[in-house]
């Protein structure tokens, strides 16, 4: 379990989950501009550090406004395991200096190594976000969004992450699903472009 100190460190680093946080707890309010700010900060990051930005938003949504809710348990849990998973590797990278937008690859790391799951990670917490978020709509509307959001880039950073995957195998000789599958990727984006929803 992380410390205090070192989920204060990883929320500053991310700001999403402070963001979220502020939300839940009334001291900053959603709206439009909030939404937006939340799908700018997400797609500007790397897959791994929005998959560990997204965990820590979704752990919190499910400690404060899952009580009684469907999904909000294993939400939790799955949240809980993803972020003992990768946050220590993001620590390590927060004292190196990087940020989230920074580069992939860190000393010995290797695309491969560090990505190996993360879409896997992201599509499953997207699909626990979903059902969440359905439960949260009648009683809570800005936990309801809030889940909307986090599943829109969770799944929009998987396909980044495949990308990512796909293009490092290929350099290196190995073969991923969607290499096997015949499909090519020439290139990988830096950054995650999502057509957000139109202010209605």
């Amino acid at each position: 379990m992380l410390s205090d100190q070192n989920l204060a460190v990883l929320s500053n680093d991310l700001q999403v989950p402070r963001i979220i946080g502020d939300v839940l707890c009334g001291v900053e309010t959603l709206g439009d501009d909030g939404r937006f700010a939340l799908h700018g900060l997400l797609s500007d990051m790397e897959p791994d550090a929005a998959l560990l930005a997204i965990a820590l938003g979704a752990e919190k949504l499910a400690l404060v406004c899952g009580e009684g809710f469907p999904g909000a348990g294993v939400l939790k849990m799955e949240s809980g395991r993803i972020v003992g998973e990768y946050a220590p590797a993001r620590l390590r990278r927060v004292q190196a200096g990087q940020t989230a937008q920074g580069a992939l690859i860190t000393g010995e790391d290797s695309v491969l190594d560090m990505l190996a799951y993360v879409p896997e990670d992201l599509e499953s917490l997207a699909e626990l976000l979903d059902f969440a978020g359905e439960g949260f709509a009648r009683h809570n509307e800005d936990a309801a969004a809030l889940c909307e959001i986090l599943a829109v880039q969770a799944r929009a950073q998987a396909l980044v992450a495949e990308a990512f995957l796909d293009m490092a195998a290929e350099e290196e000789g190995v073969c991923t699903p969607t290499l096997c599958a015949g499909a090519s990727v020439s290139a990988a984006p830096r950054h995650n472009v999502i057509l957000f929803p139109l202010r209605g």
